[in-house]
């Protein structure tokens, strides 16, 4: 049965650096010339970086990490040292590289009809949930989230609020229903950008289903 309530927590600070050596990556060459990393794992899409473009004495151009060198471990090989490389995207490695991970972001989803905060409190407190993910959230499009909480808005004919966490930050927005034409819209564009990924409840929570949430979790 789903919870009534989920309480958002404040998330630690970390480290940029020693995450990105934390792990071991795939090594490409843009047609831009540049050296994108993208990590082996299966939210790979969370974790790209990008050689920067740098010309000394050119106020234009920057380097990411303050200008530090980073060391990437890369799989089969032994490692690669970019100087100020850039945390970037999935889109702007597929408009480089020509390949598509777009679907490979790990995010963790809720849901509700509420988003309340108590008094002196910076933790929200989402209410009467329609929709919550177990565990740390679910593979697929980055924008998911938003697609979850407008098949809600959309068929219920009123607003939502949505929390959805990446490992790089969150978002949390009200979002209000369509009607006719615009609904319809919205949906087929919906439809056009989800991916194969599961990105519903949990089979064993079906049952527990209302005719709503039925209706959305069968799309």
């Amino acid at each position: 049965m789903i919870e009534d309530e989920y309480i958002i927590k404040r998330q630690p600070m970390y480290s940029g650096q020693a995450d990105a050596a934390a792990r071991q990556y795939f090594r490409y060459t843009g047609r831009s010339g540049r050296t994108w990393l993208v990590a082996d794992q299966p939210n790979a899409a969370d974790h790209i970086f990008v050689s920067a473009v740098y010309k000394p004495g050119d106020r234009s151009s920057f380097k990411g990490f303050g200008g530090a060198a980073l060391v990437f471990p890369i799989v089969g090989q032994d490692v690669v040292t970019l100087t100020g490389p850039w945390h970037t995207n999935s889109e702007a490695f597929l408009a480089d590289v020509g390949v598509d991970i777009r679907d490979r972001h790990l995010t963790f989803v809720v849901v509700a009809r509420e988003r309340v905060w108590a008094e002196g409190s910076y933790e929200p407190t989402y209410k009467g949930l329609l929709y919550l993910e177990d565990g740390v959230g679910v593979v697929g499009s980055f924008n998911r989230g938003d697609h979850i909480a407008e098949d809600f808005a959309d068929l219920m004919g009123e607003p939502v609020y949505l929390y959805s966490a990446s490992p790089g930050g969150s978002s949390s927005m009200k979002v209000a229903p369509m009607k006719g034409a615009a609904a319809l819209e919205r949906a087929a564009n919906r439809t056009a950008q989800r991916d194969s990924t599961n990105c519903y409840l949990p089979a064993h929570q079906i049952g527990d289903a209302s005719p709503v949430q039925a209706a959305i979790i069968g799309s």
